[in-house]
């Protein structure tokens, strides 16, 4: 099941990662919700209405004016639809507001309100850039499995899936670098350099080493998509050639906003088409 992909630099990334592979998702149950006894505002028996009333679905990516909005790991963001009610989870706190969806696919959210539980500043954003976006969407997309919400500016989107998105065991674990890309062709790591990678999906967080200087930072998955956030680096100076292999490997993960293993290997891109590419590590 491929979940949606968002507008503009999204889509360079995604034409790249269909090209290496099928993009990896694997899915679990989902729960249920309290059904709110309230009549839809769209037209009895309409198809639009159909195709959202009732629904509950897991946030598994999105964007807010050209940023990314990735789930906080151990995070799961919900929204469900019960007749004229929205209600949910940013992953931290609860919202509920009214919606109204009209035949041709139109769709607004009016009147959020948000409960004021205070957590990690990291999960805090992403609960900000996730009301943003439910507050401007006026549009949707949707099937059996998939609800995409967006606006007409292209500049706010939530995509999400009726079932929940589990990451896979595999991408925890070590990884070296193999490759550097910014463009079609794949540029190999300089001989006698060993850049690595270490995922720990438990803590959040990852590490390793650019070729010269050693690294670390958090990091969010969710289904195909991550984000890394709060990147920190040694600042030890090596060979030129080295230092720029450096910046372009950091550069990358700083950015990252999908991922996909085929195979053995593990390829982390960024929204505009920059891709490191990995082997399993010792």
């Amino acid at each position: 099941m491929l979940v949606w992909f968002s507008k503009g630099d999204d889509m360079r990334a995604r034409k790249m990662f269909l090209m290496m592979s099928a993009l990896v998702l694997i899915a679990s149950a989902c729960g249920d919700d309290a059904v709110a006894d309230w009549s839809t505002t769209a037209p009895p028996g309409s198809a639009a209405a159909a195709s959202l009333d009732g629904g509950r679905w897991f946030v598994v990516g999105g964007s807010l004016d050209g940023v990314a909005l990735v789930p906080p790991q151990g995070r799961t963001p919900t929204l469900a639809v019960d007749g004229a009610r929205a209600s949910g989870s940013t992953g931290c706190n609860t919202f509920e507001g009214r919606i109204t969806v009209a035949p041709a696919g139109g769709v607004s959210i009016t009147g959020l309100a948000v409960t004021e539980i205070g957590c990690e500043p990291d999960v805090m954003a992403f609960e900000a850039g996730l009301i943003g976006v439910l507050e401007r969407i006026d549009r949707f997309a949707s099937d059996a499995d998939t609800l995409t919400l967006s606006d007409a500016a292209g500049t706010a989107e939530l995509d999400l899936s009726a079932v929940a998105p589990v990451v896979p065991a595999s991408l925890a674990g070590s990884w070296s670098l193999t490759g550097l890309a910014s463009g079609p062709s794949i540029a190999s790591v300089l001989a006698g350099t060993a850049p690595s990678l270490v995922i720990d999906l438990d803590a959040g967080a990852i590490r390793g080493n650019g070729g010269c200087n050693d690294f670390g930072g958090r990091l969010a998955v969710n289904g195909n998509r991550l984000a890394v956030t709060e990147m920190v680096n040694t600042e030890i100076g090596c060979e030129q050639g080295i230092m720029r292999q450096e910046s372009d490997y950091l550069f990358t993960l700083s950015n990252a906003a999908f991922w996909q293993i085929d195979g053995s290997s593990l390829t982390i891109a960024t929204a505009d088409g920059r891709a490191a590419v990995f082997a399993p590590g010792s």
